[in-house]
């Protein structure tokens, strides 16, 4: 019984660790994307001018959020290409 206790202390101190490491990667990530944030946002805006769409309507609102969610999607799927090869 005292093996057992101690097996599963040491695997939850490793999924403990795990998680960790996630949550940590993840907030370091979300720092990542709020800097990358302010020069998408400009390169939309100023996209968008250049195609002559002015003023502070929705309508430029709503395509900025298209294209970012556009460049989010094609980030995320080469990821997945990248790194979702499993080595086992």
């Amino acid at each position: 019984m005292k093996q057992k206790l101690i097996k599963q202390a040491l695997r939850y101190k490793q999924e403990l660790k795990k998680h960790s490491f996630t949550a940590i990667a993840s907030g370091i990530g979300f720092v990542i994307a709020l800097s990358w944030r302010d020069f998408i946002v400009k390169l939309v805006d100023n996209a968008i001018l250049k195609v002559g769409i002015q003023g502070e309507s929705y309508f430029v609102y709503l395509i900025s959020a298209v294209f970012v969610t556009g460049l989010g999607v094609i980030g995320l799927v080469i990821i997945s290409k990248v790194g979702g090869k499993d080595e086992n």
